[in-house]
């Protein structure tokens, strides 16, 4: 299994935590992405095997408020130590893609408030894509919205330029 071993290495290497993305456990697994009934047996795998901290791909929630509270513990319970949601609609595109769909920003803040509310010490990061479509100016109000949800971290997807890192809101 390529995933736990890698991880593995990072805890050798004094890297202190690892990350799964929900490709990188369907492509360590052999099989085609199919969302949390599966992740959560890879987050286990990998958490034991490493003994490290995990920040997992939570996608998009795998559906409303009550399945990202299941998700959250669920792979909180596997040996998760953050989870990341991110804002798009399915079918979902890479996030540095142009034309993708995103939720309504007030949807994906109940998302981020229910994985808050179900979560016992998971760290959540919300993903916004909004920068490669909408830019700054679309991408830094949903990050506030999540924020005031209960996210503790902002995962702003496909910033390209250093202006984008730069960015100061008014």
């Amino acid at each position: 299994m390529r995933v736990p071993k890698v991880a593995a290495q990072s805890d050798r290497e004094g890297l202190g935590g690892s990350a799964i993305t929900a490709d990188g456990a369907a492509d360590s697994a052999r099989h085609p992405q199919i969302g949390a009934c599966v992740g959560h047996f890879r987050i286990r795998q990998i958490s034991r095997a490493s003994g490290l901290p995990l920040l997992v791909d939570g996608d998009t929630g795998y559906g409303e408020a009550l399945n990202v509270m299941h998700m959250v513990r669920t792979f909180e319970d596997s040996g998760a130590g953050a989870v990341h949601l991110e804002d798009q609609l399915l079918p979902k595109k890479c996030g540095h893609l142009n034309d993708k769909r995103f939720a309504d920003a007030r949807d994906m803040a109940a998302k981020v408030a229910a994985a808050a509310k179900a979560r016992r010490n998971l760290y959540v990061i919300a993903r916004t894509d909004a920068a490669a479509s909408e830019g700054m100016d679309g991408a830094v109000p949903r990050a506030k919205l999540y924020l005031e949800a209960g996210a503790d971290a902002i995962f702003p997807e496909a910033l390209n330029t250093a202006e984008m890192f730069r960015f100061s809101p008014t």
